[in-house]
């Protein structure tokens, strides 16, 4: 029959409560005391070692070890139906009846009836750490204290009115099991818990605190653990046997058996889940009470009987039996595969009575965390990274007894890509512009997509190489991440002898990437088909590639302008005032002496292939102008340049939408803008120095003065000014220049007809100066000869200019005026100017009486004084 109760009592006998009586197990053998009533499922020992059994009819029988005796309501129990439950601090047995609640004091029953709150059959639940008894009375909770009965329902804060279980836990909270969740009461208040709260169902029927202070819930949809925190829910799909947990037992290995309603015994240790069921020997699968004996026994009361179960503690041992990965290795102990093999495979077996309840845990050291399980005896591991690792295996029996020793092999996952796992999925190479061989060593001429298929890191070699026009290849090191793409950037190192390559010609640009693989070499190709343009060929994307072909170190383009520049120094160094003006005036007229003509060109005009990348236009060098003698206006600007950055005067480059214009840094700076003397409209200041914009367009037809006046005429219609100009040597590093081969010896231009030209361009800039101040200051001057400040002007004019006496004529009329201070120290600077300081002293002297706190006045009184003393 059925067997409801279990208890042990302190002789260490089991007693089980059963339909047709009560049964004693004392080690040895069962005694069984059969009643004509049937048993209910409750029996408790009182103090004096006496057990109390409750009966379905017929009230309490107590055993003192010798006889049973039958107490019913004739002897004062409150009703026949009884539950004896619980002993209280007294050691008194409380007993739960239809009628209410009984206490027996050894001597008589103190009843507890409706009279004193109580409605229905009254269930003892616990008692707490203060002493007070708390029951189920059908109508909701009650609590017994010092003689006064309290209630609680739902209207207390109680989520049902049924309460099925009940504990009180280390912290003295109580905790009730009820069929709408679980409540804790603090002595307060109740918090309750519900499925919305985590819990794993809403009917309660267990609770159980392990040794490690969490909180047990045996519900009707699994089990719940409380950490205090959380809940952490377990069913079928985490290895229960049974959702519907009807009771729970924590054995002295703190191992947790849950009893279940049709699904046996599931132990679990914190890790497996093991269970015993009826094909295992469990007299029935449906479990009402677990207990253990002192000998370790658990004690199993089902629904058709008891069982008995003796846990073993023999370790089931282990053993590898095969390491698959690509074919079978066997029982090996050490193991090296590629990291191209996806795919390893470890078999395994464990040695037990009971082989299919066996469980396996194992790991892989080096990849995984922790332990993992498994009821099968094979387990995978797919697309390891390069490394190595170590598999563990234990085997897990019944009773959760692992081995003591795990099965294991070492695995080293060695690197070695396949020709699969590297791709070049896009190559891009420029085409190849002579003129620009240098900058391809550090500017990009072109990029490749890479991609590493592997799992593992890959180091690689990329070489890129153009046959025919690189000595060698050039190579770089990558390093490709696991399944990723990158973008490379290619160089090339040319030679100078690309520069004799005339016209264009077709190439292939070739690109190889390649890895080692233990004795192996992995390695794809790829090529694309360019263009490769000989010396002068650019495309105009960007105007400083121009300066590419400025080469002031040309041979010829050296001897053209340093022979000119010493033939003709006396004339260009006469007035500093005028800067490299007359240099550049030279050189131009020299140009136009040589025969150097200016002719657009018509096949492939600037304004229609600037911007236009695809579009290819051709610059001659310098060297070759000088030969050939006709340009058009990139030809010829780059050669001006050429000439006056050869002895060292800056250019730039003017991007004008229909061709290129060019100016030069006259060398004179705004702080002598009087002595300059010139329209604003003639020069383009740039951070503080004077730019002269020259027009070459004019060589063959025109004297420098007239491609000036044309050059600022263009200027002048440009708007954003600073956004066109490109400076020569700020880009040389960007478009570095290279020089071809040198050509024929030039033959200098006739030096009396320059020298004429010259002559006649210098004069007419000294007119053109002498205009501007007669406009500026005389014709002002002569309408108001009281205006100081214009005359002090005018002789800032003449002492930039040289023009020292006309100064001191002029700065004379300021004695009388306000302006008096600065006019004697002017005169003084302009004596001191003509070597005359002992005036220059006087002057001066005479500045610092009217002005005696001018620090520059007195700097400068004590420079003249110290010329004097020389």
């Amino acid at each position: 029959t059925g067997v409801k109760t279990i208890v042990e009592d302190r002789e260490g006998n089991l007693w089980f409560g059963s339909k047709g009586g009560v049964n004693r197990y004392d080690e040895a053998q069962f005694t069984n005391f059969v009643f004509d009533d049937k048993i209910l499922a409750s029996t408790v020992e009182d103090r004096d070692g006496n057990l109390w059994f409750g009966k379905y009819e017929g009230g309490v029988i107590r055993y003192d070890g010798q006889q049973f005796v039958n107490f019913t309501t004739e002897d004062g129990l409150a009703g026949n139906r009884a539950i004896p439950k619980l002993l209280d601090g007294n050691g008194r047995v409380w007993i739960g009846t239809e009628a209410g609640m009984s206490r027996y004091d050894g001597e008589q029953f103190i009843n507890f009836t409706s009279a004193d709150g109580f409605t229905g059959f009254a269930t003892p639940l616990a008692m707490d750490g203060k002493g007070s008894l708390w029951f189920y009375y059908g109508g909701g909770l009650g609590r017994y204290d010092r003689g006064r009965i309290t209630t609680f329902t739902t209207r207390d804060g109680l989520p049902a009115n049924e309460i099925r279980t009940a504990i009180e836990d280390r912290k003295g909270l109580l905790w009730f099991g009820t069929t709408a969740g679980v409540s804790r009461y603090d002595g307060q208040q109740f918090v309750n818990f519900t499925t919305e709260d985590g819990l794993s169902d809403s009917v309660v029927t267990s609770i159980v605190e392990d040794r490690d202070g969490n909180l047990w819930f045996g519900t009707r949809g699994g089990v719940s653990r409380y950490d205090g925190q959380q809940f952490v829910n377990f069913t079928t799909m985490d290895g229960l046997t049974h959702n519907y947990v009807s009771c729970i037992l924590e054995d002295r290995k703190g191992h947790l058996w849950f009893g279940t309603w049709g699904g046996g015994v599931t132990v679990y240790d914190g890790f497996v889940f093991q269970s015993l069921l009826e094909r295992d020997g469990l007299v029935h699968n449906t479990v009402w009470d677990l207990d253990q004996d002192q000998e370790g026994n658990i004690w199993i009361a089902t629904q058709k009987g008891l069982t008995c179960y003796g846990p073993q503690a023999i370790s089931p041992p282990v053993h590898l039996t095969n390491v698959a990965a690509g074919r079978n290795y066997g029982t090996v102990e050490t193991l090296r595969i590629p990291s191209h093999q996806k795919q390893i495979f470890f078999e395994f077996q464990g040695v037990s009575f009971r082989t299919h309840q066996l469980v396996y845990v194992y790991r892989l050291e080096g990849h995984d965390e922790g332990w993992r399980q498994t009821r099968k005896n094979r387990v995978e591991y797919k697309d390891l990274p390069v490394g190595e690792y170590t598999f563990q295996v234990k085997a897990v029996d019944r009773d959760l007894n692992y081995s003591e020793e795990p099965a294991t092999v070492s695995v080293e996952v060695y690197f070695q890509p396949v020709s699969s796992s590297i791709h070049i999925s896009e190559l891009n190479v420029q085409d190849v512009f002579a003129s620009f061989y240098k900058t391809y060593a550090d500017k990009s001429i072109g990029s490749v997509l890479v991609t590493n298929d592997d799992l593992t890191q890959i180091e690689a070699k990329l070489s890129f190489f153009i046959p025919d026009h690189m000595r060698r290849p050039t190579e770089k090191t990558i390093l490709l991440e696991p399944q990723s793409s990158q973008i490379v950037s290619l160089h090339a190192i040319l030679g100078k002898e690309i520069l004799d390559l005339d016209g264009a010609i077709p190439a292939q640009a070739e690109v190889a990437l390649s890895c080692e693989a233990e004795e192996q070499t992995i390695s794809i190709q790829k090529s694309k088909n360019i263009t490769v343009y000989g010396r002068g060929a650019l495309t105009w994307d960007d105007l400083g590639k121009a300066a590419a072909f400025v080469t002031p170190e040309d041979h010829n383009v050296s001897a053209f302008s340093r022979s000119l520049f010493k033939e003709y120094r006396s004339h260009i160094k006469r007035r500093s005032i005028d800067g490299n003006i007359p240099t550049a005036m030279l050189l131009y007229e020299a140009l136009n002496a040589h025969g150097i003509k200016y002719a657009r060109d018509t096949s492939t005009p600037y304004s229609q292939v600037r911007g236009d990348r695809s579009a290819v236009d051709n610059i001659q060098y310098p060297g070759e102008l000088l030969q050939s003698k006709m340009g058009d206006c990139d030809d010829c600007t780059v050669l001006y340049c050429a000439l006056l950055e050869n002895l060292d005067i800056p250019t730039a480059l003017i991007d004008h939408p229909n061709h290129i214009l060019m100016m030069f840094d006259s060398g004179i700076t705004e702080d002598r803008y009087f002595g300059f003397s010139l329209d604003r409209d003639r020069y383009v200041e740039r951070e503080g120095r004077f730019w002269i914009p020259v027009e070459v367009t004019k060589l063959g037809e025109g004297s420098f003065m007239e491609a000036w006046e044309l050059g600022a005429k263009t200027c002048q219609r440009l708007q954003n000014m600073d956004e066109l100009v490109t400076d020569v040597r700020k880009v040389w590093p960007e478009y570095p220049y290279a020089l071809p081969s040198i050509g024929e010896e030039i033959v200098l231009p006739d030096s009396e007809e320059l020298e004429r030209v010259f002559v006649d361009d210098m004069e007419q800039l000294q007119m053109i100066r002498e205009a501007f101040v007669e406009r500026q200051y005389i014709h002002p001057l002569l309408e108001n000869p009281g205006n100081h400040q214009r005359r002090m002007e005018l002789a800032y004019t003449l002492i930039e200019s040289g023009d020292f006496n006309y100064a001191i004529s002029t700065l004379l009329n300021l004695l009388v005026t306000d302006l008096k201070a600065e006019a004697y120290y002017l005169i003084g600077f302009s004596y001191a100017k003509k070597k005359d300081f002992e005036k220059a002293v006087r002057f001066a002297e005479k500045a610092m009486e009217h002005d005696p706190e001018n620090v520059g006045y007195r700097r400068g009184l004590e420079y003249f004084k110290g010329e004097l003393m020389e």
